[in-house]
């Protein structure tokens, strides 16, 4: 399993804000580019925990473990400002939505760039609490529910 002690949180951070301000000057076709340089910086940053899959239906990383396990990442302005998160795309499908898919990955960790906080979920929890809506699927995430936690500001004040 990871651990959020084990990334660079204040790297991962400092880079991410550096492309999400890049980025806000380009078309929304460019987000997905975003998001891998972005995954980018996570892996480069993990201490060489990660390894960053390229198309994987197991997730965005490989966690190097024995045996491995996977982890999936996701990027959100706000994203604990409030108690739940605003609604988290896990999964779309650009048309017709084909139902919740079968368990990929093992934990999801969610960014949240605004605040600077960083939080685990495991897989389980985020599979019980997905909606299946007409092109996708969505979930809201509860923050106690996180398996564990991390805000820039926990961090800066050591």
């Amino acid at each position: 399993m990871i651990h959020l002690e084990d990334l660079d949180i204040s790297g991962i951070f400092e880079e991410m804000e550096s492309l999400h301000e890049e980025f806000s000057a380009y078309p929304k076709q460019s987000l997905g580019h975003r998001s891998y340089l972005c995954e980018k910086v996570i892996e480069k940053r993990s201490g060489g925990k990660l390894k960053r899959l390229q198309d994987h239906l197991l997730g965005d990383f490989e966690i190097k473990e024995y045996p491995p396990s996977y982890l999936e990442s996701k990027e959100l302005k706000n994203a604990f400002r409030k108690n739940i998160t605003p609604e988290i795309i896990v999964k779309n499908f650009h048309g017709k939505c084909l139902g919740k898919p079968p368990k990929t990955y093992d934990y999801l960790i969610v960014w949240d760039i605004n605040s600077k906080m960083v939080g685990l979920f495991d897989q389980q929890y985020v599979y019980d609490r997905m909606v299946v809506k007409d092109a996708g699927i969505t979930v809201r995430l509860e923050l106690h529910r996180a398996i564990e936690t991390k805000s820039l500001n926990d961090i800066t004040k050591l």
